[in-house]
């Protein structure tokens, strides 16, 4: 494979090349430079009291492993549940960094007991300390569940060391971007000098080099445990801030050091590569990294490797697991069959691979939208969807928008988080095979076929408690046609029933509830022509509708089959922002009981309420918030434009006080 980095595809630098040359900009770019005495080598360093592996194990242990993702806590419940699952054990790249908050740790929550290794820039642990630290915690935490190693890179490395040790520790291997092929590569000539350059060239460095190794944004999991002042928000500030933490992370002695024990681990797998253990493994490969030739160091592991299994993903560079708008490892393992090997789960989604043209307009969509997923958990607001024990049903309640433009990117969301197919209750109308408003194109063309494709179900109390049986989950609109349909004057407004029906039946079924909230869609056009009352007044049109709509089911009072005419939005629609409540378990709650159960509706409905308007306020401070700027961005980069800071907006409660002067 090439090792010549896309964006320097037209000068023809090969990587060993073309790094020093961008070495030589970052240092001509460095503060300091300027008026400062500089020398070709840096001076003389005063040399350390003890080597800081010594100081490092006198002090505390530099080799931690840590239960990952933002949803392990003190909880005991919680901590129960996970240890019933396989033990999914991340082993990182030569960084070390655990990454225990990246979003790919979130989406396996759900079926694995995921914990990183975590290796500090002063540990100076040898290959076998390595590998024994590793078999010792797999020993103490499996309680007989099957073991899942998940590797990048060096990691990687790591992992078939200890796979061929110990051939029965772990059932199953992930190895993303392996560092198998780092003796061949030119990068091994390069990365032993790079230890030796001036002190502020080094620390200049990371930022120039880290377009070659990911997406934008990649390097936060790596910086965030490093003490990193912000030096503000210019390209500049943010150029020094990223390669601060990044030298931090991998200081030039670590680095040094790591490259040796890289090639030990090498040296030592290569000669057992002829006789490999049987271990289920699935290869990952980025085609755009372009550190590692890695698309053709996973074929030629999967000949080598018995019934292993390839992935290759377009446009992935080698900071595979943290480019999580395009990676999803859970679908991956999923997709191979690991996840089913391994919990046993009966796991049948939707793909939400595209195929046809459907699936493309669907993905068009969510780009024009670009929607933001926020939940809720002990009072404060997070990135991603809520997360619900597995085998407990769930039953998601909000606030309906304009023309249902909502519901279907909850249900993809799950899917692409969770490997959970939500089941949405539609208006039985919608499923007829011809509209009862035919000729108009109302429902959308293509409706059907998404509503086969993701199963869903008519809206009644019976299908409702059908669904909501263990380990399913049900999505649920209150408000129906009359939410849909607004009238002029009323987006964002709730028109619910007055009976707790939906309480009653959650209830029965030993649900847990999750209220959600949903701005955007309400204002995905300009406004509104003739609204539902305004089209049944006119002469002879109004006696068409009226016609057709009469002997239509109605769940709320004025509920109407009949869409308005909206106006066009010319600088197209607004970004979506959802936000899911504290969940609200029902077990222990009589469904018998009206007044426990109209309690609960209370506090359901007032919980979307304060959702939208916390909605409402926070999206003014995000910058992509409308349309043009965030998907010329979000085209340039391929990937997500950020939001609203969490570190300002991490109460729902800040909307009112924002109403009341900000917060």
């Amino acid at each position: 494979m090439s090792m010549i980095p896309k964006g320097n595809s037209k000068s023809g630098l090969p990587m060993q090349r073309s790094v020093p040359i961008l070495a030589l900009l970052a240092l001509c770019w460095s503060p300091g430079f300027v008026g400062r005495e500089w020398r070709i080598w840096p001076a003389a360093r005063p040399a350390p009291a003890a080597p800081a592996g010594l100081r490092a194990r006198s002090a505390r242990p530099a080799v931690q492993f840590q239960r990952a993702g933002s949803h392990s806590g003190p909880d005991a419940q919680r901590l129960l549940s996970q240890q019933s699952k396989p033990l999914l054990v991340f082993l990182p790249g030569i960084d070390g960094a655990a990454r225990l908050r990246s979003v790919q740790f979130r989406r396996l929550w759900t079926f694995y007991d995921s914990w990183a290794m975590d290796v500090t820039a002063d540990d100076r642990s040898d290959l076998d300390e390595l590998l024994n630290m590793l078999e010792t915690f797999i020993k103490e935490h499996r309680a007989d569940r099957p073991v899942l190693l998940v590797a990048e890179s060096m990691g990687a490395v790591l992992a078939l060391n200890l796979a061929f040790n110990q051939p029965k520790l772990n059932e199953a291997l992930c190895l993303i971007n392996p560092a198998t092929s780092y003796r061949r590569t030119p990068l091994s000539l390069l990365a032993p000098l790079l230890p030796s350059l001036p002190e502020n060239l080094y620390e200049t460095l990371p930022a120039v080099i880290t377009p070659l190794v990911g997406r934008v944004g990649w390097y936060e999991g790596v910086i965030s445990s490093q003490q990193v002042d912000s030096a503000g928000s210019s390209p500049l500030e943010n150029f020094l801030r990223i390669s601060r933490g990044l030298s931090k992370a991998l200081p030039p002695e670590t680095l040094r050091f790591r490259e040796s024990l890289l090639r030990k681990g090498l040296r030592r797998l290569e000669p057992r590569m002829a006789d490999p253990p049987a271990i289920v493994t699935l290869l990952v490969a980025g085609d755009a990294d372009a550190v590692l030739p890695s698309v053709a160091e996973t074929a030629r592991l999967q000949k080598l490797l018995p019934g292993a299994q390839r992935v290759v993903l377009p446009g992935v560079a080698h900071a595979c697991f943290d480019d999580v708008n395009n990676v999803n490892l859970l679908s991956l393992l999923t997709d191979a069959g690991i996840t089913q090997r391994l919990t046993q789960a009966k796991v049948s989604t939707p793909s939400l691979t595209p195929k046809t043209w459907l699936d493309r307009s669907l993905l068009q969509a969510r780009s024009w939208v670009s929607p933001v997923f926020l939940s809720t958990a002990h009072g404060r607001v997070m990135p991603g969807l809520p997360v619900v024990d597995a085998e407990t049903p769930l039953l998601l309640v909000g606030n309906h928008q304009l023309f249902s433009l909502d519901g279907i990117f909850i249900v993809e969301e799950f899917l692409r988080e969770q490997q959970r197919l939500v089941t949405a209750m539609v208006y039985p109308p919608l499923l007829d095979e011809v509209s009862p408003l035919d000729p108009l194109p109302y429902p959308f063309p293509g409706s059907l076929e998404l509503f086969e494709k993701f199963q869903v179900k008519p809206t009644s109390p019976r299908n409702l408690l059908k669904t909501l049986r263990p380990g399913n989950a049900a999505l649920l609109f209150p408000g129906g046609a009359r939410e849909v349909f607004k009238r002029k004057g009323e987006e964002y407004q709730l028109f619910w029933p007055d009976a707790p029906d939906l309480v009653r039946i959650a209830a029965k079924a030993n649900a847990t509830i999750v209220p959600f909230s949903g701005v955007g869609s309400d204002e995905f056009f300009a406004g509104t022509v003739l609204d539902s009352d305004e089209l049944l007044g006119l002469p002879v049109i109004g006696d068409w509708f009226r016609e057709r709509i009469q002997n239509l089911p109605t769940f709320v009072e004025d509920d109407v089959f009949v869409p308005p005419v909206p106006v066009p939005r010319i600088q197209g629609p607004r970004r979506n922002y959802f936000l899911f409540g504290e969940p609200v378990p029902t077990a222990e709650v009589d469904h018998k009981d009206r007044a426990a159960c109209a309690e609960i509706y209370s506090q359901i409905r007032s919980a979307v309420k304060v959702g939208m308007d916390y909605l409402l306020s926070a999206r003014e401070d995000d910058p992509f918030e409308d349309m043009p700027g965030r998907y010329a961005w979000e085209q340039a980069t391929g990937v997500q434009a950020p939001s609203f800071d969490l570190r300002k907006w991490g109460r729902v409660a800040q909307a009112s006080e924002a109403s009341n002067g900000g917060p």
